[in-house]
């Protein structure tokens, strides 16, 4: 897939155009797969801090809608979370940008195709699903059940999914980083 085709895909002519929250989900949840190279070209024109705010958007909606009971894998998804948005709010050059499409990638990879997840319904009938289809699974089964409890889920196989230590220190480094330049720059003003 180019960049052309990945545009086609999310519904705007020009990353620039990336500012929706229902932009970022076609683009976590789309079908096909987008090549890290590709994403990485979408996100050197894609408004970035936007993206970061995108990011902490589509978790919340996600968490909010996530089992109860499911303590381990929440904390995952919300710690996912906060080191993807605020590598997105605070990434200013290429290298940077190149990182965080890594990320992106590594994480909608493991999320749209590569998790785990064994769910089981009142029959006793397993089947292995990947994250995200779970969690569309569980969304439907809660607004047509009104919580009746049609399949349990077995989240065990996905959190093995590994958060880079740069990830998540980078987001309060690179904070501390911008704030000292922005102090750099009002002094030369002044």
């Amino acid at each position: 897939m180019d960049l052309k085709t990945l545009l086609e895909l999310l519904d705007i002519d020009r990353p620039e155009e990336f500012e929706y929250f229902e932009n970022f989900a076609d683009l976590i949840e789309m079908d096909e797969e987008i090549p890290q190279e590709t994403l990485y070209q979408f996100l050197l024109r894609a408004p970035v801090k936007t993206v970061g705010s995108l990011v902490e958007q589509y978790f919340e909606d996600l968490l909010e809608h996530f089992p109860e009971d499911e303590l381990e894998i929440y904390t995952l998804m919300d710690s996912i979370k906060i080191a993807l948005a605020g590598f997105g709010k605070y990434v200013k050059d290429e290298n940077g940008l190149a990182v965080y499409a890594e990320e992106l990638y590594r994480f909608r990879n493991w999320f749209r195709f590569e998790s785990i997840v064994r769910c089981k319904d009142i029959n006793g009938n397993l089947s292995e699903t990947p994250l995200f289809d779970a969690i569309v699974l569980y969304r439907s089964n809660q607004m047509e059940n009104k919580n009746d409890e049609s399949f349990s889920y077995e989240f065990d196989d996905c959190l093995d999914y590994r958060l880079d230590e740069y990830m998540i220190s980078l987001p309060s480094f690179a904070e501390s980083s911008f704030d000292d330049e922005d102090e750099k720059e009002e002094e030369e003003d002044e």
